[in-house]
């Protein structure tokens, strides 16, 4: 089970300070997932490489995908 808290903060120097208010909820080891806002993020830094697939042989069934 996990226990959500949900705050604004600026990164500085690749860290994020979690205020003490929601600190003092948590235990000393967390999961952290990141959201951010679309807007606010560059889409510098950020790259989409090509891949390449061989599907010879590769039989699609749409059945099975739709499960």
């Amino acid at each position: 089970m996990y226990y959500a808290v949900q705050f604004d903060a600026d990164i500085q120097n690749r860290t994020i300070i979690i205020p003490e208010k929601e600190a003092a909820k948590l235990p000393k080891k967390v999961k952290v997932i990141l959201l951010a806002d679309s807007e606010s993020c560059s889409s510098k830094g950020f790259t989409f490489d090509a891949i390449e697939l061989n599907t010879k042989g590769f039989h699609f069934n749409r059945e099975e995908a739709n499960e």
